[in-house]
């Protein structure tokens, strides 16, 4: 896929969960999935340019910026390149929106579904807040026992909360615990603008 596709593909999961409202459940569902798409952006943008510019890094290779530098020894637009990228990326981590989401991206991948330990729930009805966490446990609590519990326990919350907003009317709205001043969808919107300036920037600067 071209990182186009992947853009594409990001708006894709992030529609569907603006389109869930107060589905808590497909938002989660969503939520991992446009992680792992918008991050992989600027993977694939290594991609494209990594055939521009003939490297030999072979699919069958780790293709990361590590290996991408190492291949452009001698090439000078490809030096320029990567050191451009690089930049970039490291201004994204500077942004707190993009270095959370990125982070994020990072655990659902390598750990665990990013899902079930990061929401919070706001509801409002008739202008009073009640507050519901999802995913408080013992520090000893074993990893994998914690992960079965936390997703089978959000998952009824949500259900739960999905089911009384239909009868009731009030509203909610998903917050990440480590960064509850953002709704997760405006979270996603804000990482998804950062990589489309990414793209851009790189695309009018090196053209492909």
């Amino acid at each position: 896929m071209t990182v186009e596709d992947k853009i594409t593909e990001s708006e894709y999961f992030l529609k569907q969960m603006e389109d869930a409202v107060n589905d808590g459940v497909k938002i989660q569902h969503n939520l991992s999935a446009f992680l792992s798409s918008c991050r992989s952006i600027p993977e694939h943008m290594l991609e494209e340019y990594n055939q521009k510019y003939s490297l030999g890094i072979s699919k069958k290779n780790e293709l990361n910026s590590k290996t991408f530098r190492a291949k452009s020894f001698g090439n000078k637009n490809a030096q320029s390149f990567i050191d451009y990228f690089d930049a970039r990326i490291e201004e994204i981590k500077k942004d707190k929106i993009g270095n959370f989401m990125w982070e994020k991206r990072n655990l659902n991948i390598h750990r665990s579904t990013v899902s079930p330990d990061i929401v919070n729930i706001h509801a409002e009805m008739d202008s009073i807040l009640d507050v519901s966490s999802v995913g408080v446990f013992d520090p000893d609590t074993p990893e994998e026992v914690m992960n079965k519990q936390l997703q089978e326990e959000n998952e009824r919350k949500l259900k739960e909360l999905s089911e009384k907003r239909s009868k009731t009317g009030f509203k909610v709205t998903f917050h990440f615990n480590e960064f509850p001043e953002i709704d997760v969808k405006n979270g996603c919107k804000g990482f998804l603008d950062l990589m489309k300036k990414f793209a851009q920037d790189i695309r009018n600067k090196y053209q492909y």
